[in-house]
């Protein structure tokens, strides 16, 4: 199916998918979101590839809370040919996401010239786009699709311009090749699933120069195993050979005989984990005294209305670091 871009503009089975000598042509951004109707089209979210290496192949990340949204790229051209180009891209879908509807370009004041004529055709995971009548310059444009996803998870999109072999990226931020990994949530952190949970501990510190050094427990959560937001901060329970102590909310001071902690909660979507974690400190005079005992405790936590609590327990140590060797980041899914 062809879309033309304008209602005088004329389809065209045979644009050129040759930049020709001198070709120069990039994806200076995939675009990704729920929907992208504002009224000049720039609604979507521009995601600049942010591993390397870029200049010829790049790779990306974005997130969507719905089953349907848009997906497209926006084109960079800055060939130097005395006459018109021809210019194609293509987008490529994993299984388990279908098109929507076909393909269409961003509004006419998206883009930087009027072409001779633009279109797009389906078949089956893979789209291609084409435009003829691109001028020399620098030039800017863009295709947008209706996708669907059948089921909430991570799915690898490409999105690469046609005939690589004869062109060469304008800029080092424009590759010609970009993977774009793309986390769908339906609802958002209330997607549907178990909750399931990874207790960790970490060193914290508070502080410069003297600084005072904690033990950090942090709880990762997920929900269906996609990553999450705690729906509050957590709540940390401390206590030394079973002897329960107070806890006071930083900044509020460190008080003799009780703990100090710091709570924060949080989703990090792109490595894949919610996280929900309690900086927990004692006074040298306390770290002194109780050095080689053991601190335990729970970390407690909300996932919509699920609760989530984990014990720990740590070596308490008079000087340095508690954790001697922290676990490494939890790995992508």
């Amino acid at each position: 199916m062809l879309v033309a871009l304008t209602a005088g503009a004329s389809t065209t089975q045979g644009a050129s998918t040759a930049n020709g000598p001198g070709g120069r042509l990039g994806i200076s951004g995939p675009l990704l979101r729920e929907n992208c109707s504002s009224a000049k089209g720039w609604a979507c979210r521009r995601i600049i590839p942010d591993e390397e290496p870029f200049a010829e192949e790049g790779k990306a990340f974005a997130w969507t809370d719905s089953l349907k949204f848009v997906f497209g790229a926006e084109l960079l051209s800055e060939h130097l040919l005395y006459t018109n180009s021809g210019e194609s891209v293509r987008f490529t879908l994993p299984s388990g996401l279908t098109w929507a509807g076909a393909g269409h370009p961003v509004p006419p004041s998206g883009w930087t010239f009027t072409p001779d004529s633009e279109g797009c055709t389906e078949a089956g995971q893979i789209a291609t786009c084409e435009v003829d009548g691109v001028p020399s310059g620098t030039q800017v444009f863009a295709w947008l699709f209706d996708v669907v996803a059948k089921r909430s998870g991570y799915y690898s999109l490409t999105v690469e311009i046609g005939n690589r072999e004869v062109n060469s990226p304008p800029r080092e931020y424009t590759p010609e090749l970009v993977h774009l990994k793309v986390l769908v949530r339906d609802g958002g952190d209330a997607v549907p699933g178990p909750v399931t949970s990874k207790r960790v501990l970490l060193n914290a510190k508070l502080g410069k120069g003297r600084v005072l050094r904690g033990l950090r427990v942090l709880g990762l959560v997920w929900k269906g195993g996609l990553p999450v937001r705690p729906s509050s901060n957590p709540r940390c329970t401390a206590a030394i050979a079973g002897k329960r102590l107070v806890g006071e909310d930083f900044p509020d001071g460190l008080v003799p005989g009780h703990f100090l902690t710091w709570r924060v909660h949080g989703v990090f979507l792109d490595a894949g984990y919610g996280w929900a974690f309690c900086d927990i400190y004692l006074s040298p005079p306390m770290l002194k005294k109780n050095a080689g005992k053991r601190l335990s405790g729970t970390i407690s936590f909300k996932v919509g209305k699920t609760k989530v609590t984990r014990k720990y327990a740590a070596r308490i140590v008079a000087r340095g670091p508690w954790i001697a060797h922290p676990p490494p980041p939890p790995p992508e899914p």
